[in-house]
């Protein structure tokens, strides 16, 4: 479930260009993917920019990645975070245009459905279970590691107001369906039917 206030109105962000990468900043999560892809992005979006953020856990990768932003000739539009808060994150989010998730295997990974909460798309690699992302209705998919179908789909979103919009909309109703107060709902049901059966078998 997603928490409350994650659901809260607020006021949509202007944004059309920012792209965010969330996450532990661990070699398997692969956020170097997001820096290839993005040399391909920023042809097609100058001004696009990206935001690699989340906790502190591997200071040598944390400088590859640095090194490839400035071998890759972008590190203008590149920025890191470290350490954020929940309300930074939730900031960040608020003020992104996508959200990137680029590791070969995830679970039913929360930070997608933060993204969605705020209109939000995910674009989402095959590692991530079609569950939690659906092509074309709260994001787009890409196998993962193929960086030139990444790229695509990023400037898909940035590019394409119509698919934005769609994919926005359908981003907020998928989150709403996973309230803390519609899940505890469907568990507080599930509980009942558990316990009237043991019931009857007892009786």
């Amino acid at each position: 479930s997603i928490r409350e206030e994650w659901l809260a109105d607020f006021t949509p962000s202007l944004s059309h260009d920012r792209v965010v990468w969330l996450g532990k900043f661990r070699r398997y999560k692969c956020a170097h993917h997001v820096l290839l892809a993005m040399k391909d992005v920023l042809a097609q979006v100058p001004g696009a920019r990206v935001t690699l953020a989340g906790r502190r856990d591997d200071r040598r990768y944390e400088e590859y990645l640095r090194c490839l932003s400035m071998r890759l000739n972008i590190e203008e539009s590149v920025e890191f975070r470290f350490n954020i808060t929940e309300r930074e994150k939730m900031e960040l989010l608020r003020g992104a245009r996508v959200l990137v998730l680029s590791s070969p295997v995830e679970g039913f990974g929360i930070v997608a459905l933060e993204a969605n909460a705020c209109g939000v798309p995910v674009v989402a690699s095959s590692g991530v279970p079609q569950s939690v992302v659906k092509h074309e209705h709260n994001g787009l998919r890409y196998p993962f590691g193929d960086i030139g179908a990444l790229g695509v789909a990023i400037a898909r979103v940035l590019r394409d107001e119509q698919l934005y919009s769609r994919l926005g909309a359908s981003s907020l109703a998928f989150a709403r369906r996973f309230a803390w107060h519609e899940v505890g709902s469907q568990f507080e049901k599930l509980v009942e039917v558990a316990l009237a059966r043991r019931g009857r078998v007892h009786d």
